[in-house]
């Protein structure tokens, strides 16, 4: 299997559960700091951009530059996975505007609708469940499939060749996304009562979710980057 660049926009959202699920597959896997920039423009067959606190439309120049080696990438057809932020990003660099949501979602939910019955979607419920953590969302780029939406967020998932863009968490396991929710607590993003709120939302549904998102990794592994 292909070597795995996997693009690190904060310390506190690595890779998680993807990169035991990439190495299982045989993947050699290479996580980067993106803030330091000097990125590789090659010698991988699979690139992932994972998200992050910046907005996608921050004056930063390293996420210029993740934007400028998603677009080689997609022009090219290296597989590229944009999570999130990187989502965000991987938009923007086909064209596409990044802006607010109607409504910021933090949290699990079931409440991913698939646009597809096939493919990368194959075997997931409608709707099904996932973890959010954003208050931006992306426009659809030209020429690129919507896969999935929301009521609070009108594209959740698109595909463009062999790019793919989740504004959902695949890579979030149960304890990554309750240390996650324990540091928007404590920033004061979430009150008490709401972060109590879902942590007992997150005891009912990140088993399912983890679920969810171990299809659509095996549907994107094996449609995508095989």
């Amino acid at each position: 299997m292909a070597r795995a660049l996997i693009l690190q926009n904060s310390p506190l959202e690595g890779p998680g559960v993807l990169r035991g699920l990439l190495e299982g597959d045989g993947h050699s896997v290479d996580v980067v700091d993106a803030r330091r920039g000097g990125l590789d423009r090659s010698g991988f067959g699979l690139l992932v951009v994972l998200g992050g606190p910046q907005g996608a439309n921050d004056d930063l120049p390293y996420l210029r530059e993740e934007e400028s080696l998603m677009r080689e990438c997609a022009a090219r057809g290296t597989p590229v996975l944009g999570i999130c932020l990187g989502a965000q990003l991987l938009a923007r660099s086909m064209g596409a505007e990044v802006r607010r949501a109607a409504r910021p979602e933090v949290g699990f939910g079931e409440d991913v609708v698939p646009d597809t019955r096939g493919g990368i979607m194959d075997g997931l419920a409608s709707p099904f469940a996932a973890f959010h953590m954003h208050n931006d969302s992306f426009g659809l780029p030209r020429g690129a499939v919507r896969l999935a939406h929301s009521a609070s967020c009108e594209n959740q998932a698109f595909c463009a060749g062999r790019a793919v863009g989740l504004q959902f968490h695949l890579e979030a396991g149960a304890g990554m996304a309750m240390s996650w929710l324990r540091a928007a607590a404590r920033a004061g993003a979430l009150t008490a009562e709401r972060a109590a709120a879902e942590a007992a939302r997150a005891a009912r549904m990140a088993g399912r979710a983890n679920g969810n998102m171990g299809t659509l990794y095996r549907n994107l592994s094996g449609g995508l980057w095989a």
